[in-house]
């Protein structure tokens, strides 16, 4: 028989010590950690792959529906002072009433996490598209020829359709005031509800009265005298007009939205950078440093060209027209009429530079230099001291790509203080003209009234004699008749009759058609009570001029996008940053 103290001895032979318990343990935690860990790591490393591959292929996808429809476009605005390819009419109604023209302002606005406006620059885009390209007619094919996209209403007018793309907050309509941004994967402090940027595409009609805030009226002018308007850069969240509810019974911004098509992914995504200020205190509430100013991650950017040599266009002894690489210049606009002189020089991104230099070649070693003699930008002019040296007188047209150096003239009137009985005139005298200016060959139209200035049948109409101008320094005249002498550079005969005359210096001599008295084969001057009007374009360039022009076009437009998906798990965003450079297509200079 077995002693008691022999069966304790054999049942505790049995058990584990707390120490053997505790090894197993740890190496049973060491074996799980070894298994657990690539197998976490594997899952982390699939699902930041998974996000990878979605930020890429929304990315992808918004380029080229972008890519796309800019590229097919009639007109486009994306900088400061373009226009919209279109005049708006504050009626409501195309063609009544005195039309506006609607410049872009080259931003929209956005609003940081407490709330605060900033500036978003080149990140929305205007286009017009070909009729009927998106099909709110007819088979939504383009049709020949190209007119602008337009639906027509009821009362047979035929209204614009824009297609706008913007960068906007996922949930702008805040009822009590204006939205804020809220990301809550790097605002760890703040819950609610989230509110990132995402882009946008909306289809809209300017005379829409459901979103009568898409421009406002401004104090400016255009030189010919419309009102100038700008686009809303607070449009998708302007609230001044929630009171006025429009006919869908929804403010403004709500039917922005409602009509607004979000081309990203809104949930994860965020497409605004703020910098801020590191040295500022932490808001208590966001955790975040105060901002400084907005980024947005997705621009459209015209093409800069830098020091484009413009090319004489026409008859190369007297250029008047010099033609860049690019037309559709972005900035305030101007049809080649107005003189660079009446825009205020400096306006950064809104005006041309236009220099003009002399080439020239150092007889004793061959050497070129080039010497600016003058550039539009400066409000005084920093010109070498040349022979050449002198302001002048230019426009540009923005549509054409062209700088102009032939510029309309008031019309030249006798009975405006000039002279009378005569067969000389001067025109430029009544003009305060820069040196060397000079009547651009071809462009006057010389008439004579012989009784009743308002019986358009005693209208005469005179034709010059010869057309050409020497470039010669010692032949500097228009050309006449070989048999006709010329002393101090002045014919000494009249033109034959109903002809006429111009001279370097600007003069028009009037070969008048009645025989004088003293000699009946020779044209008398005009007489006394006979109106002589004269209409003409000047210039002062001189023919070898060279010409470079700095401007942005439309032509060509870059858009950047970069996409960041952020991770919930590590806080750290995924991006993807695609660039395209779209040739316009349909744009005509």
């Amino acid at each position: 028989m077995m002693s008691p103290t022999k069966h304790i001895s054999a049942n505790r032979a049995r058990g584990f010590s707390l120490i053997e318990l505790l090894v197993v343990l740890a190496v049973a935690a060491v074996l799980l950690g070894l298994v657990i860990s690539p197998l976490a790591s594997t899952f982390n490393f699939t699902n930041r792959a998974r996000r990878s591959v979605e930020v890429q292929d929304a990315a992808r996808y918004a380029m080229e529906v972008m890519s796309r429809e800019i590229a097919d476009a009639m007109g486009v605005v994306a900088a400061t002072g373009d226009q919209e390819p279109f005049l708006y009419y504050p009626s409501g109604t195309p063609g009544q009433g005195d039309p506006v023209v609607v410049r872009g302002t080259g931003a929209i606005s956005c609003y940081d996490e407490n709330g605060i406006e900033h500036d978003l620059p080149n990140a929305m885009v205007d286009i017009v598209l070909p009729h009927d390209s998106l099909g709110l007619e007819s088979s939504g094919s383009i049709t020949q020829p190209l007119s602008m996209q337009h639906t027509t209403a009821d009362d047979g007018t035929q209204h614009p359709i824009v297609v706008r793309y913007f960068v906007g907050l996922t949930h702008p309509d805040s009822v009590t005031q204006y939205p804020k941004w809220q990301n809550n994967v790097i605002m760890p402090r703040h819950r609610g509800q989230q509110n990132m940027y995402t882009l946008y595409r909306v289809e809209f009609d300017p005379y829409d009265k459901n979103i009568g805030n898409w421009a406002v009226a401004t104090s400016e002018t255009t030189p010919d005298g419309k009102a100038v308007w700008t686009l809303n850069p607070k449009f998708f969240y302007d609230t001044s007009a929630d009171t006025n509810r429009s006919p869908s019974g929804l403010s403004a911004r709500a039917y922005w939205r409602k009509k607004a098509v979000a081309i990203m992914p809104t949930d994860t995504m965020d497409l605004v950078d703020f910098t801020r200020d590191d040295t500022a205190k932490v808001d208590s509430v966001t955790g975040l440093h105060p901002v400084l100013e907005a980024h947005s991650l997705v621009t459209f950017n015209p093409m800069i060209v830098a020091a484009d040599p413009a090319s004489a266009q026409g008859d190369s002894r007297e250029p008047s027209t010099y033609k860049t690489a690019y037309g559709h210049w972005t900035g305030l606009q101007n049809d080649g009429t107005v003189p660079a002189a009446n825009f205020t020089p400096g306006i950064s991104g809104m005006l041309p530079r236009i220099a003009v230099y002399k080439q020239e070649k150092d007889p004793d070693t061959g050497a070129i230099s080039l010497h600016r003699l003058f550039d539009s930008s400066e409000t005084t002019t920093t010109a070498e001291d040349h022979p050449s040296k002198k302001n002048r007188v230019l426009a540009w047209n923005s549509l054409k790509g062209t700088v102009e150096f032939s510029l309309p003239a008031p019309d030249y009137d006798s009975e405006k203080g000039q002279a009378v009985n005569t067969s000389i005139y001067d025109p430029l005298s009544s003009l305060a003209t820069p040196p060397g200016a000079y009547i651009t060959p071809g462009s006057e139209v010389v008439t004579v009234w012989e009784d009743d200035p308002n019986d358009p049948g005693n209208v005469s109409k005179y034709r010059p004699v010869v057309y050409s101008r020497s470039s010669s320094a010692t032949k500097d005249i228009y050309e006449v008749p070989e048999e006709v002498a010329i002393v101090n550079g002045m014919p000494q005969q009249l033109p034959p009759p109903r002809t006429y005359i111009v001279t370097s210096a600007g003069r028009v001599i009037i070969g008048y058609p009645y025989p004088s008295v003293n000699n009946p084969l020779q044209p008398q001057p005009v007489p006394n009570g006979h109106r002589v009007t004269i209409a003409y374009y000047y210039q002062n360039n001189d023919p070898d001029d060279l010409v470079k022009v700095d401007y942005l076009t439309r032509e060509l437009l870059t858009i950047n996008l970069t996409a960041r998906n952020y991770d919930p798990v590590t806080q750290k965003p995924i991006t993807t940053t695609l660039s395209n450079r779209v040739r316009i297509r349909n744009t005509q200079r």
